[in-house]
């Protein structure tokens, strides 16, 4: 963390959590619309635990 305070942590590293963090932000939103989707389907209102158990983990 001091490394990163000084910002002295290579660029590259940098984008590399940035590209993670960018990745896991995709997967977070489209679980999320999926969900939503469910929602709104007329058929059924209920949400399929493993993805809210899938979801409650990545937090």
């Amino acid at each position: 963390m001091e490394a990163f305070e000084k910002n002295i942590l290579p660029l590259d590293i940098l984008q590399e959590r940035l590209q993670k963090v960018s990745n896991e932000k995709r997967e977070l939103e489209q679980t999320k619309n999926e969900i939503i989707i469910q929602l709104g389907s007329v058929d059924s209102k209920l949400i399929e635990p493993e993805k809210i158990e899938s979801n409650c983990y990545n937090c």
